[in-house]
C-alpha cells in the first residue's frame, strides 16, 4: 500500500498531506472489491471522507482521515 505525497502551502506548516485512492482504501478496510466501497460510499454507509480532485480521475481520502476511523474501531 503506497499513499502518495501532496505538498501543499497548509497555513499550520504542514508540507506533506498523504492521499490514499478508493483502489488502495479498499485493500486497507478489506473490502471484497472497489465496487463493494463504492456501492458503501453512495448508501452514505462509510464513516470516512472521500472527495474529488479537480482533473484527476477517481475518488480520494486523506491518510489522517482512515487513521481517525481506525482508532474509534480500536475500542478503549
Amino acid at each position: 500500500m503506497s499513499a502518495r505525497s501532496v505538498k501543499t502551502d497548509d497555513v499550520n506548516g504542514q508540507e506533506d498531506l498523504r492521499l490514499i485512492s478508493i483502489e488502495e482504501l479498499a485493500t486497507i478496510l478489506a473490502y471484497p472489491s472497489v465496487a463493494a466501497l463504492r456501492r458503501a460510499i453512495s448508501r452514505q454507509y462509510l464513516e470516512i471522507t472521500v472527495f474529488r480532485i479537480p482533473h484527476r480521475r477517481g475518488l480520494f481520502t486523506r491518510q489522517e482521515y482512515v487513521n481517525q476511523y481506525l482508532e474509534t474501531l480500536g475500542g478503549k
